[in-house]
């Protein structure tokens, strides 16, 4: 009698204190565009201006920069994470990202070893903690195919389909399923279009349906993922709680009923291990409080059981 009162004591301070406990989880927010900005060259040079468009402090930037010159080497600015660097069919492919600082300049200068044009996309995003790519593909024809790519994980990714096409062909339709189409298309002869398109889904394997584009010419594309920001936010997990306590409780019974002390001291012991599997998913006091009951029964079980 006295073990199950001091039993039943420790239960309900489990309880309580498990009731005002709460685990911290990570959630994330869709990557959202909240300026669009496209550009090209009207004349071939080396020295390149990109206008930036403006934003705070975490924003990321993305650009999408096309040249119909397949060897030339192309140089970004200090601070800017190259994802693709794609040698295509007659024609180039490089995308790059940067996370805005305090004090974000209003353009960039891209350099290139060779006189040329270039065409690109600029997006820019808030709650953006990165951004990851597949390697561009190349073709030809009036259908670019951006590429399937997996990113290993599941998140709430914004997906961005990107291509660029030479010989003065340009996208007229972006992929099924994507919005806001955007075009950039350089100054003839030998003109270089880049496009963009955009979409929100929660997966790890995404492949973007083609473009349509004006005609059959060569051409590059590849799949980006914008990586979520983390939100760290504060709920409780209310199905790990009703099992830790459920599972408790059945430990308890069994003791209770078998009053052997061997028997109080194995359920105690596989208490204290199913606590440790819970562990990373519930609050260190209600870990504790759980740790602190099987040693009770364990204890209790010991001390009045039947020898």
């Amino acid at each position: 009698m006295k073990r199950s009162i001091l039993i039943i004591m420790f239960s309900l301070i489990a309880i309580l204190i498990s009731s005002s406990s709460s685990i911290a989880v990570d959630e994330y927010q869709y990557p959202t565009v909240i300026r669009r900005f496209n550009g090209s060259d009207t004349v071939a040079g080396m020295s390149h201006n990109i206008t930036l468009p403006s934003g705070q402090s975490g924003a990321l930037a993305l650009i999408n920069l096309n040249t119909p010159s397949v060897s030339v080497s192309i140089t970004w600015p200090y601070g800017w994470n190259v994802l693709a660097d794609q040698n295509a069919i007659l024609m180039k492919m490089s995308i790059a990202y940067r996370i805005y600082n305090d004090s974000e300049d209003t353009s960039i200068t891209i350099l290139t070893d060779s006189t040329t044009k270039i065409a690109y996309n600029v997006l820019l995003f808030i709650n953006a903690n990165g951004a990851v790519a597949q390697t561009p593909v190349s073709s030809n024809s009036s259908t670019p195919n951006p590429p399937s790519f997996d990113t290993g994980i599941s998140r709430d990714y914004m997906w961005i389909a990107f291509m660029g096409q030479t010989n003065n062909a340009f996208c007229t339709q972006q992929p099924s399923l994507y919005f806001n189409l955007q075009l950039a298309l350089s100054s003839s002869p030998y003109a270089i279009s880049s496009c963009s398109a955009e979409k929100l889904r929660a997966t790890d394997v995404e492949d973007p349906p083609s473009f349509t584009s004006t005609a059959v010419s060569r051409w590059a594309a590849s799949t980006v993922a914008i990586i979520p920001s983390g939100v760290t936010t504060v709920s409780t997990n209310t199905l790990f709680l009703i099992i830790a306590i459920v599972t408790q409780f059945v430990l308890w019974a069994i003791s209770f009923i078998i009053r052997y002390p061997i028997v109080s001291a194995i359920i105690g012991i596989i208490g204290i291990v199913i606590t440790l599997g819970f562990w990373t998913e519930l609050t260190w006091p209600l870990n504790l409080s759980f740790v602190v009951f099987n040693m009770v029964v364990m204890t209790y079980g010991m001390m009045f059981g039947e020898w």
